[in-house]
């Protein structure tokens, strides 16, 4: 049985909540880590993909560091594997005396994954969740916290070998470190 993977990391960095609300928003993941995210918006009317094979229909022109709460495609690369995921996702942009921004996500799906060679298999990721938070924690300094729960079942051919696990821990690790970072210095 595949085991699950775990994630949280959290940095303090100088800055303002307010400067972060378009840069945490999972709606930008493709415009600006297109190597990771080739595709990441909501999908339109909410409604479920039929077309398990394709990529779905965008919810028009998303409103950067503006709120959302809705079903969202996601087309990940990790390595030379492609996953297309299906989550239930909510970012919240709070202002006010306590501002923070947040996003948490679960999966309604995953619809799809492809292998190095091609070979797309139904499926592929059982669990994934997980949250970003960004929060004042003094006078301008602002709290980056992540976590990620995920647990890969496909391709199946893969997770027999001893080393495979490990190397997707190390890339979901590595890859949400990098992600903290590309955030706090674009």
């Amino acid at each position: 049985m595949p085991r699950l993977i775990s994630y949280k990391g959290s940095v303090e960095v100088p800055g303002v909540v307010g400067d972060f609300p378009a840069l945490m928003d999972p709606q930008t993941w493709a415009e600006k880590h297109p190597q990771i995210w080739p595709h990441s918006f909501l999908i339109k009317g909410n409604a479920f993909p039929t077309d398990r094979d394709g990529v779905p229909a965008p919810d028009g022109k998303p409103l950067a560091g503006k709120g959302f709460r809705g079903l969202f495609f996601e087309q990940v690369r990790m390595g030379l594997v492609v996953y297309n995921n299906v989550l239930e996702m909510k970012f919240v942009v709070s202002n006010g005396v306590n501002p923070s921004v947040a996003f948490e996500y679960n999966q309604h799906e995953c619809l799809t994954t492809e292998d190095v060679d091609g070979t797309r298999f139904d499926g592929g990721i059982d669990v994934d969740n997980g949250m970003a938070t960004c929060s004042r924690s003094g006078v301008d300094l602002v709290t980056i916290t992540a976590t990620k729960n995920v647990r890969f079942t496909e391709p199946e051919a893969l997770l027999g070998l001893p080393f495979v696990e490990d190397v997707y821990e190390l890339a979901v690790n590595i890859g949400l470190d990098y992600l903290l970072h590309l955030m706090l210095f674009e």
